[in-house]
């Protein structure tokens, strides 16, 4: 047996021996939710295990988890899109990242990006020029994140020749930049299909997910109304495991409303249609509060409805580091926003990741490691040729790879900070940190039992949880009061 093996088997021990996980399993499973952008897409939602957690103060509540939701979606999503099949074998035990190692196509690349760094144009598009013949976007983990690096510093020295007004090393460059040309943006739509293959084939949105989940359940724990505000809700997969969570609470469900904010009005629209479809179906009093923004930086505390007697919770999956362009005031203030609505919890999910470094050769170095490691993970978990892994990396990672290289100032939105950093931020705000709880960390472990590869692995600290390949952490979540 491999280690990620025992390490999910020992958390179904633990969870066992303690009460928190039934011995029969049991996962009720609930209602197919369609929420996939152009209708494509269809999750199965469940909800239902049965947990006792001990609190801060010593009592045992008796709760319906949300985190047993996510991990039915989990074991229901390998029916939707077929089972997960690693690219080989070594694969599928997690081998070391092949994509980190020394070798020659790595080293070139660097060498690229020093001679970026140094403005040697003549150096960079010598080197592009031969890595555009020898790197194939369709080769394993570590030549497809070379490949989306190669494009991202063609982007750059593109860039450079044109603010010169043309005037860089002799010889006609443009066919070679074009054949190295970064796609057009995506649609908002390509964007939300994205989004919803990331959440098919990794475990780290469903991590996000439910961990927070967790926290919120536990923390709205016997209030009469709650009121969830969602940063970025893009298609509400986050919800329907807690909304049946709340459903099943023992003495009867508390009325939920959710405040989903997004940018696109249709987009915000189908998605309260459809979570007040599945709302009905639980007899869960619900409603949904649409909140149209062009980003979270542009909501400001008069646009929220808030209630007499509701009790407020604040959700922000992977949103908080867009405000590191625009300096820490903008951060300050948005939090101190998020203080006025007394909120008893606020879930963060971020990025474990450096890629918020004025030098250009320091943040090109630490997203170079961090982006290999997603991409050696995506090839454990996926076989060559998935659409859903072509989807995830050309949309989702490659654009961000495209932004962080290739873009400064204002232009460069694509920051991340590590948990250390985060912290300070928050405890500088004024929020204090809710502890994972033990059932936090043990539906975790058991939800990358439903994924062939034995590289993921979680990583406690006193603050958060953490989610990672191999050794490396890459996406981190807590809960702040």
């Amino acid at each position: 047996m491999g280690e990620g093996q025992s390490l999910v088997t020992e958390a179904g021990e633990e969870a066992r021996g303690t009460g928190l996980i039934p011995t029969d399993k049991a996962i009720r499973v609930g209602v197919q939710l369609n929420v996939g952008a152009r209708g494509l897409e269809k999750a199965q939602l469940a909800s239902g295990v049965r947990s006792r957690r001990r609190r801060r103060g010593g009592r045992i509540p008796d709760f319906s988890s949300a985190v047993g939701g996510s991990v039915a979606l989990a074991i229901q999503g390998e029916e939707h899109w077929g089972a997960l099949e690693p690219a080989s074998a070594s694969a599928a035990r997690g081998r070391d990242s092949r994509a980190l190692d020394g070798s020659p196509l790595r080293e070139l690349i660097f060498e690229c990006a020093q001679a970026v760094a140094r403005h040697d144009l003549d150096r960079s598009l010598g080197i592009l020029r031969y890595l555009a013949s020898k790197v194939p976007e369709a080769g394993d983990a570590g030549e497809r994140v070379g490949a989306y690096f190669t494009r991202a510093l063609a982007c750059r020295v593109a860039k450079r020749l044109e603010a010169a007004g043309g005037n860089g090393p002799e010889g006609d460059h443009s066919e070679l930049l074009a054949s190295l040309r970064i796609p057009d943006a995506p649609s908002q739509e390509e964007i939300h299909a994205a989004y919803l293959a990331l959440n098919r084939v990794t475990p780290f949105l469903r991590f996000a997910h439910l961990t927070a989940n967790q926290a919120i359940v536990e923390e709205m724990e016997g209030e009469d109304i709650v009121h969830l505000v969602d940063f970025e809700i893009m298609q509400g997969v986050q919800w329907p495991p807690l909304m049946q969570a709340l459903a099943e609470r023992p003495g009867g469900p508390p009325h939920l409303r959710l405040t989903g904010i997004g940018s696109s009005p249709d987009i915000l629209r189908q998605t309260g249609n459809r979570l007040a479809d599945f709302a009905r179906t639980l007899n869960l009093p619900f409603e949904f509060l649409p909140l149209v923004a062009g980003g979270i930086e542009q909501v400001s505390v008069d646009m929220f409805s808030k209630r007499e007697g509701e009790v407020v919770a604040v959700n922000c999956v992977l949103q908080l580091n867009r405000f590191l362009e625009k300096g820490p005031d903008s951060l300050k203030a948005f939090l101190e926003m998020i203080q006025t609505l007394r909120p008893k919890v606020v879930t963060l999910a971020e990025r474990e990741a450096n890629h918020n470094q004025p030098q250009f050769l320091d943040r090109f170095g630490e997203a170079y490691r961090h982006y290999a490691i997603i991409f050696d993970s995506l090839e454990a978990t996926l076989p060559p040729r998935s659409p859903d892994r072509v989807t995830v990396e050309e949309v989702w990672f490659g654009r961000e790879i495209a932004n962080i290289v290739s873009c400064d100032g204002a232009d460069w939105v694509e920051r991340h900070e590590t948990f250390e950093q985060w912290r300070e931020i928050m405890e500088s705000a004024g929020f204090h940190s809710l502890p994972p709880s033990t059932f936090a960390l043990a539906q975790a472990k058991l939800l990358l039992r439903y994924y062939p590869s034995e590289g993921y692995r979680l990583f406690e600290n006193d603050d958060c949880l953490l989610l990672g390949w191999q050794d490396h952490p890459l996406f981190t979540v807590s809960s702040w009061h």
